[in-house]
């Protein structure tokens, strides 16, 4: 189905279906279109980089999230998905900034990935 190449909200929402449906490369495709058409759309890069973490595909992740924090500093959860993306990455000091970084931030880290990461990483904070 085509959508009217203005709408930037049309191809975000319907990627969050994608995404859904674990329809990655169709997600990645409506995020870039939603990207092409509003480039200063953040959360199109958060979307864009889960569907990327999704495929294994970090070194992407993180370039999303990264330019997600770039457009919004306050956005918590792009930085902590890019903890997890740096996790897999075994960049664990990293991972353990953007940890911090998003708890500052308010966002409640769970206790599993604190342990898998305390565990991995040999430190406790």
């Amino acid at each position: 189905m085509e959508i009217k190449p203005r709408y930037a909200k049309a191809y975000f929402l319907r990627g969050g279906g994608w995404l859904k449906k674990a329809d990655y490369d169709h997600a990645i495709a409506d995020y870039t279109k939603a990207i092409e058409i509003d480039p200063r759309y953040s959360r199109v890069y958060v979307n864009r980089g889960n569907a990327y973490l999704k495929k294994d595909h970090y070194d992407q992740a993180i370039a999303d999230y990264t330019k997600a924090i770039e457009l919004n500093p306050r956005d918590a959860k792009a930085t902590f998905n890019r903890a997890i993306a740096y996790y897999f990455r075994r960049e664990y000091k990293k991972a353990w900034d953007d940890v911090h970084k998003a708890q500052n931030l308010g966002y409640q880290v769970a206790p599993r990935f604190l342990k898998k990461l305390r565990k991995a990483s040999g430190r406790q904070r």
